[in-house]
This record gives C-alpha cells, sequence and structure tokens, in this order.
C-alpha cells in the first residue's frame, strides 16, 4: 500500500490517509504501508518486486507524447519518478492485482 496525503509539489489528497487506513483494517497484519515520507522509489521497487498485490493512492502524471514517462507521484518524485518504463523492467512473477486510486493516470 502506497498512500501519498502529501505530495511535495503537488495538492493534498484528503483521503489517502483514510484508504491506507481502511486497507490494514481490511487486511490485518498483511499491509506493508509507504505512507507519505516513507513512500520513496527505492522502497516502492522493492516491496513491488516481492508482492503479489499494489494499491496505490496518490497523484499521477500522464506524458501523452512518451506514455512510457508517465509516472505515480512518491515522496521522492521530483529527485526519483516511478515511470511506467520503470515497473515494465521489474520481474513481476508473482504479481496479481494493482489498484491505482490516482490522479491522472489516463488522457
Amino acid at each position: 500500500m502506497v498512500a501519498m496525503p502529501n505530495t511535495p509539489g503537488a495538492d493534498d489528497l484528503r483521503g489517502a490517509l483514510a484508504e491506507a487506513q481502511f486497507l490494514d483494517q481490511l487486511f490485518p497484519n498483511r499491509t506493508d504501508a509507504y505512507v507519505g515520507a516513507e513512500a520513496v522509489y527505492d522502497k516502492v521497487i522493492d516491496a513491488m518486486s516481492a508482492t503479489r498485490w499494489a494499491h496505490f493512492a496518490c497523484h499521477g502524471a500522464v506524458d501523452l507524447t512518451s506514455p512510457s514517462v508517465g509516472r505515480l507521484l512518491l515522496h521522492d518524485h521530483q529527485r526519483r519518478p516511478l515511470t511506467v518504463a520503470d515497473v515494465a523492467r521489474l520481474r513481476l512473477d508473482n504479481a496479481e492485482f494493482a489498484f491505482l486510486s490516482a490522479c491522472t493516470t489516463a488522457g
């Protein structure tokens, strides 16, 4: 679970923290949560490689001229964006489900 209630350089997402808390209640002791400053590129990439389900409550950004640079805005997005190309390079052999509760995930 990645939740960005406050994102550097972007508007606050008031429901992101409540969304993370709801998932933690729904799946007690089974949810690794990266919230706010904990939701950085390296931690999220490592977690995605090791999990079957992923849930993102954050801002997204789309570039219609170059879809592979579309990205999710994590805490360190200005320095190291999590792009579509980054996710495509991962070996996600155990992946089953990803949920994007993100702004601007499509044009």
